[in-house]
């Protein structure tokens, strides 16, 4: 909460005092006039929302103590700790390392007491204990020291603090001795008196303004204010002033200033410690002429009395002005035309603020040595207004109504009505001045001042203030007059709601169910639902909605006081999240909101009831009160916060600490839509004012950056990958998580991401409620990532990608595949070379073979020929001869057949096998060897006659 806010009755006194305050604080009558003299007059100040990273909430800050804060140009947040560097992307601290796995970061885990951007996007860092200026690019992970070139080495012990000009140059101041210059070509710091400082000026080491309207740079000194010009060449101080600059006359400036800022009013605000002074630091504001401005230092001496230290000024795009250093934070409130202090254990803790810096959304932030802070700049204007009530008594709110543009009653129970004005400043009001009439039971005595519920009275304008035990108050809201009603027939009620009908007529609910309606100068029961009528509303067509604890929602002919629809969680179809609500709004001619549990959406045409809950991005199922803004979206306070709904997209959108919003857990008794448009919530002890138009998002939004990429439970080095045109990972790198916000640190959890993978999504998918996407064991192949932001009205991002490409395993690739097919070719080729060999032998073979038996048969049937002829010649004169051919040819002719026989059997295929050999040996062996009464034994083994 915004504790700028906040205040409360805090009375320290003793003796008979003490016994008259016990006795006045317990006095019912006077806590009004004591909440206004104590409390409403510090309403209209200007506050701020703080949030904080410390770090206990685990988002990685690696030291509370933060020394300074840089937004870069691509959004995100750069601090400097105790404990090194630490880049920042609105949900986790990252040291910059090389890879994960590293131990030791690129940058020293030292002190970090500044960070700046230099031309050439390097981050320039100081080390405060090293005593070291280094360059880091956080692209390519490069960290080089620079050099620091001084004539006496022991002035390096005094304070130092770098300082960049607008052009982008680099000096480095150190205190009590001289401003160094840094030359890029030999990356040292020189001293080399750029800015030609008179003999005998030592600079302060935040002094220094940059007067980009006249070209001339203003340099605090211990001697005295320098004003180097840029035209001219010259540096012009007290002793030199040609221009006669009325500041550097003014002696009071030229004792000892220590830090200077010139405004975009042109208003010269100028602290330091003069010699001639006891008094402590003197803080003075003046314009060009040289005249002081008392006028616009009003605040500037508020605060504690303890010791505390104005050191440095923030001035924002749009005019926002702080001022802050050692126990010191302080805002400028341009409609108060005053400083407001903000203490450091007020809503943000602090003991010294070490720098304060502005990113691109216009968002403040501030390192402080007790965490890093961040404040949306709405926080603090009046449109948002988180109000606590500090005062015992006032913590009951129940109804709010506007009487006039800007002017509020506040219904408080047990208490009465309170009026503020638009600037929240009370009024006390004249209403109870008067005692009840004495014939009125003592009950309904007692509940004059148990107010329910307001409602303006259509016919006369009088506002009618609802109590318990039959009590009415009638007040004319111009000149409070007030007459007490008391209703007989309510004697026994207390009247929860009030509402007026078309037909001007109030209608009242009760605890008891009873719903009554005016008749002339009475009311009469029109019915009665068994359950207590929280609130009743009428739409846009007259009808009369009832909001009940356990009978639903009612809807009532405001003619004849029937029913005329009824839903509830018991109904077979179209039932209600929850048995009751308390809250009521319309959205559409058709469309009714009841806040019932979740939301429920009443078509009051069809009957049919749509419920959004936690599921469909409601903050809890637990709506308390529902408001219809000018524009059409519906404000819901739930009792985990506020959030928004619009009806048009179904979208809901959160709104907390960082849009400025506080008071939403408290504010859940009763709400109103003012004359101009801002909506009210109010509840236990806490009003809560916000004007909705300042948080449309139709402005343009940046493009979603990928913040991280993970590589199993490794993070790569994102800057590195991203200058990558893709990036290339092994074939068992295959499962990556991509990390993805928009570095909008207002817009973020408002906005729907939708994203896919070009090669495994075939459309855009929406992200849930993370902010990554993992993707395991991809197969090889290119992919492209694609991710864009659309905001709750429809507008969209530009996408984002990030082209991905996993190489294929060595086995898959073209030159391993190409290598496998010639081998195969090869061995294709070889099988086929020896199967062709084979074949040739076995022609080879027949070939011998048939040469063989052509040879042999030839031999044999020649030799046969040439018997015959013989035996044919000598047949007639020589028997015996023609015998001996005959037998001779008869065994040329058995060998033949022999030989024929063996041949055919030793080409036959089937006779391939041992055992066919063996039984040929037998054979063989036989023919030869039994003519001669020899019997031959053949033995072989049984695994011989396997073998082929």
């Amino acid at each position: 909460m915004s504790r700028a806010l906040y205040t409360g009755i805090h009375i320290y006194v003793m003796g008979p005092f003490s016994y008259l305050l016990y006795f006045c604080l317990n006095m019912r009558y006077l806590l009004p006039l004591l909440l206004l003299l104590f409390y409403w007059p510090a309403i209209g100040q200007q506050g701020f929302t703080y949030t904080r990273f410390g770090t206990e909430d685990r988002t990685g800050l690696s030291s509370n103590v933060v020394y300074s804060v840089y937004p870069d140009k691509k959004g995100f947040i750069w601090v400097g700790t105790d404990n090194g560097l630490q880049r920042f992307d609105g949900n986790k601290f990252v040291h910059p390392f090389r890879n994960s796995s590293a131990t030791v970061p690129v940058v020293p885990n030292t002190t970090i007491s500044q960070v700046m951007e230099s031309n050439k996007g390097e981050l320039v860092l100081y080390l405060q204990q090293l005593r070291q200026v280094a360059f880091f690019d956080p692209l390519n992970f490069r960290y080089r020291v620079a050099d620091i070139r001084v004539n006496a080495p022991a002035v390096m012990s005094a304070d130092i603090r770098l300082w960049k000009t607008r052009e982008g140059k680099l000096y480095l101041i150190v205190l009590d001795y001289a401003i160094l210059e840094y030359d890029e070509k030999a990356h040292a710091f020189i001293d080399n008196n750029p800015f030609k400082l008179p003999a005998g000026y030592k600079p302060g080491i935040n002094g220094f303004f940059e007067d980009t309207l006249t070209n001339r740079t203003w340099i605090a000194c211990r001697q005295g204010l320098c004003v180097a010009d840029k035209a001219s060449g010259q540096t012009w101080y007290s002793g030199f002033n040609p221009r006669k600059l009325p500041l550097l006359n003014q002696a009071l400036l030229n004792d000892w200033p220590t830090s200077i800022h010139i405004d975009q009013q042109r208003r010269y605000w100028i602290f330091g410690y003069p010699y001639q002074s006891v008094k402590g630091q003197f803080k003075f504001c003046a314009d060009s002429t040289g005249k002081f401005l008392v006028k616009d230092t009003t605040g500037l001496w508020t605060g504690p009395s303890t010791y505390r230290q104005y050191d440095r000024f923030l001035e924002t795009k749009k005019g926002a002005f702080w001022i802050y250093g050692v126990d010191q934070l302080m805002n400028y409130d341009t409609l108060q035309q005053r400083f407001h202090y903000i203490p450091g254990n007020s809503s943000i803790q602090y003991s010294r603020v070490n720098q304060m810096a502005e990113d691109h959304e216009g968002n403040i932030w501030l390192a402080t040595d007790k965490g890093l802070y961040f404040t949306d700049p709405r926080s603090g204007s009046h449109s948002i207004v988180n109000f606590r009530v500090g005062v015992p008594g006032y913590d009951n709110m129940v109804d709010v109504l506007e009487v006039s543009r800007g002017k509020y009653w506040i219904a408080v129970w047990d208490v009465g009505i309170v009026e503020l004005n638009d600037s929240w400043e009370g009024k006390d009001l004249p209403l109870y001045d008067k005692p009840a009439p004495a014939w009125w039971p003592q009950l309904s005595k007692n509940a004059l001042k148990q107010s329910f519920a307001m409602c303006r009275d259509p016919r006369s304008d009088h506002i009618l203030i609802s109590c318990a035990r039959g009590v009415l108050l009638r007040v004319n809201p111009v000149t409070l007059k007030t007459s007490y009603q008391f209703r007989r027939s309510m004697e026994n009620e207390a009247m929860l709601s009030m509402v007026a009908d078309r037909q001007d007529r109030v209608w009242i609910g009760t605890q008891s169910g009873k719903i009554f309606r005016s008749k002339d100068d009475s009311y009469e029961e029109i019915l009665s639902v068994h359950s207590s009528v929280h609130k009743l509303f009428t739409d846009n067509e007259g009808w009369i909605w009832a909001a009940t604890t356990t009978e639903g929602i009612i809807a009532i002919n405001p003619h004849t006081g029937e029913k005329m629809q009824q839903y509830t969680n018991r109904s077979a179809q179209n039932k209600l999240y929850a048995a009751g609500g308390e809250s009521i709004e319309q959205l559409n001619d058709n469309i009714i909101a009841f806040g019932a549990g979740a939301l429920n959406l009443i078509n009051k045409r069809t009957g049919k009831v749509s419920i959004l809950g936690y599921e469909q991005g409601l903050p809890s199922n637990n709506v308390k009160r529902l408001r219809r803004d000018r524009q059409g979206y519906l404000w819901i306070i739930t009792s985990s916060g506020l959030c928004r709904y619009s009806p048009w997209n179904g979208r809901i959108v959160p709104y907390g600490r960082k849009d400025g919003v506080t008071q939403t857990t408290l504010t859940n008794q009763a709400d109103l839509i003012t004359m101009d448009g801002e909506i009210i919530f109010a509840g236990n002890g806490a009003l809560l004012r916000i004007d909705p138009a300042i948080f449309n998002t139709r402005s343009e939004i940046p493009a979603v950056s990928i913040t991280d990429f993970k590589l199993f439970n490794n993070f790569l080095p994102l800057d590195s990958l991203q200058q990558l045109p893709r990036i290339n990972l092994r074939h068992d790198e295959n499962s990556f998580s991509i990390y993805f916000a928009s570095l909008s640190f207002t817009q973020r959890d408002k906005l729907v991401y939708y994203y896919r993978m070009i090669g495994v999504d075939s459309s855009w998918k929406k992200a849930d409620r993370n902010d990554y996407e993992n993707y395991p064991l991809l197969p090889p192949g290119h992919y492209s990532f694609e991710v864009y932001a659309e905001t709750m009205d429809g507008m969209k991002s530009a996408s984002t990608a990030m082209n991905i490409y996993i190489k294929p395993p060595y086995w898959r690739t073209w030159w391993f595949t190409g290598l496998v097919l010639l081998v195969i070719a090869a061995i294709v080729y070889w099988l086929h070379t020896m199967r062709v060999k084979g074949l040739l032998a076995v022609v080879n073979v027949r070939n011998r073979v048939a040469r063989d038996l052509h040879d042999d048969m030839g031999s044999t049937l020649s030799t046969i020929n040439i018997l015959s002829s013989m035996a044919k010649t000598k047949m007639g004169t020589d028997p015996v001869k023609v015998t001996e051919y005959i037998g001779k040819i008869s065994d040329n002719s058995q060998r033949m057949m022999e030989s024929m026989d063996d041949i055919v059997w030793s080409i036959t295929p089937a006779n391939d096998s041992m055992q066919k050999i063996v039984a040929r040996m037998r054979e063989f062996a036989t023919y030869v060897l039994e003519p001669k009464d020899i019997i031959p034994d053949i033995e072989a083994e049984e695994k011989v006659y396997h073998v082929k």
